[in-house]
């Protein structure tokens, strides 16, 4: 095995930047010096990227396997396929532009050596959950992952900042609780940690009590990672706590680490095991509507947005509570637009915090005046996250509710009705956020502020990538629609261990 042979270059290359800034920031002068320690970050992410890329050309025709040891079910490995290696490539994405974001957002802040150390730790941490081959390296990155998501949302050491770490902590101990249940379970009943051969072992067994307890389990657990109703409470909490950039890496990846590993979940499962799709959908049905009509009253900005990104995790649970293709294709593509939307809008409100100082509405009015270019993009988000056209996010929609009526019957009128009633809602809380931001008139305190060099880059990086896949949204569904395929149709992913 060696050490720079793909993905495993993606693991060295994250290490050595972890490794550099450790030795640099024993310097005092280079700890305090964001310019200097963003700047490497920067450019180690872009590094990661192109990694994943790479990663991602050699598994659309068959999932690329590595072996920590000889090849056998007890042997730790990744295994990845089209969706994990899709899944890694837009963590990595984000990860740049918010490294970009950082280069002006984090300047003058207290303990930079230890945000950017924890940021590549949990960038490592995403593409480790998505890449693992068997369920000891998965569930190793899955907690590495809590740890750094936990400390960076108690970065500011503020009182809000401990209790929202300390929220989170709890429930997401809690899941991960029921996460090792779950694996402890799959491999006393298979005899294997290994991802694969587990999944065709369970798939192959039929319905029984044990292997519904186990995918029952597993998805209530990583439920609480993908902020899922009732157990989406901490990130009310951790959103307005935390750096406004890591606020973009929560809803725009973490939380979706959550429900890539509920989908994996799915391959447990028959493809007719529409049980668990019921399941899927009256939960998501409820993480829809519930935190959406909560956001209504909210007058914080990061704390609507935070119930949006649980709104949005919703929609992706009843594209895949489809059960079809089709509809998991849909939710894998409004995963995709969601993430990215979501980490400008929260890149976007960081900006006007940053300068004004407060997250109240009240106190934010006009601000977009002042600053046209964040505020065009950041109305732009919130037009997209309406689902309005010509926004990609109207299409992901548009395909889900087309998939639930291609299912017919009153599951597909209820999924496509659901969708509709809360995408008028939502309009009335992004209203809200575009009435005050940009419609009213600044107030005296705000009329000195302007544009940010450094923060505008990055939101204008991530406009433009959302811009191209609304104009050529088969830019992206090709692999999409491949990752769906593999959900649906996991034998080539089984086959790594035959």
């Amino acid at each position: 095995m060696k050490i720079f042979e793909l993905p495993l270059n993606i693991f060295t290359i994250l290490l050595t930047g972890i490794a550099l800034l450790s030795i640099i920031s024993l310097k005092p002068s280079v700890r305090r010096n964001n310019r200097i320690l963003g700047s490497i970050v920067a450019v180690i992410v872009f590094v990661t990227l192109i990694g994943t890329i790479q990663v991602l050309m050699k598994t659309l025709t068959h999932p690329l396997e590595l072996w920590f040891a000889a090849k056998s079910p007890s042997t730790s490995c990744l295994i990845i396929d089209s969706f994990g290696a899709l899944m890694a490539f837009l963590f990595a994405l984000i990860a740049f532009i918010v490294s970009i974001y950082s280069l002006k957002y984090m300047e003058g802040k207290h303990a930079l050596h230890a945000y950017y150390i924890l940021f590549l730790i949990m960038l490592m941490s995403l593409i480790g959950i998505v890449y693992a081959g068997d369920f000891f390296t998965f569930f190793v990155f899955y907690e590495t992952l809590s740890v750094t998501a936990i400390s960076l949302v108690a970065y500011f050491k503020n009182e809000e900042a401990v209790e929202a770490a300390f929220k989170y902590l709890i429930m997401d101990a809690t899941g991960s609780t029921l996460v090792l249940l779950g694996f402890a379970l799959v491999y006393g009943v298979t005899g294997t940690l290994n991802i694969a051969l587990a999944t065709r072992i369970l798939h192959d067994m039929g319905s029984n009590l044990v292997k519904d307890f186990i995918i029952a389990l597993l998805i209530c657990g990583f439920s609480f990672k993908a902020a899922v109703f009732p157990m989406h409470s901490w990130l009310i909490d951790a959103h307005p706590a935390a750096p406004s950039g890591i606020s973009a890496m929560l809803s725009g990846v973490v939380i979706k680490s959550g429900i890539y590993a509920i989908m994996r979940v799915l391959m447990f499962s028959s493809a007719t095991y529409f049980e668990l799709y019921d399941y899927l959908l009256i939960i998501g049905a409820l993480t829809i509507t519930i935190p959406n009509i909560i956001a209504l009253s909210q007058d914080d900005i990061k704390r609507i947005l935070a119930y949006s990104s649980i709104y949005n995790i919703g929609i992706i649970l009843v594209g895949v509570a489809t059960g079809t293709t089709l509809g998991i294709a849909a939710a894998i593509f409004h995963l995709i637009n969601h993430a990215l939307f979501k980490a400008m809008m929260f890149m976007g409100a960081g900006v006007f915090v940053h300068e004004v100082g407060s997250r109240k509405l009240e106190d934010l009015s006009g601000v977009g005046r002042l600053m046209p270019i964040t505020a065009t993009i950041f109305g732009g988000g919130a037009i997209g996250l309406a689902g309005l056209p010509p926004f990609p996010t109207f299409f992901s929609k548009l395909l889900i509710a087309w998939a639930a009526l291609t299912v017919g019957g009153y599951r597909g009128i209820f999924i496509a009705s659901l969708i509709l009633v809360n995408s008028i809602i939502s309009i009335g809380y992004y209203g809200k956020l575009i009435r005050y931001i940009i419609m009213k008139q600044p107030k005296k305190k705000v009329e000195k502020i302007h544009e940010i060099n450094e923060m505008v880059l990055a939101l204008i990086i991530i406009f433009l990538i959302i811009a191209i896949i609304g104009i050529y949204p088969n830019s992206i569904m090709r692999y999409v629609q491949i990752a769906a395929q593999i959900l649906r149709n996991p034998e080539p992913y089984w086959a790594t261990i035959s």
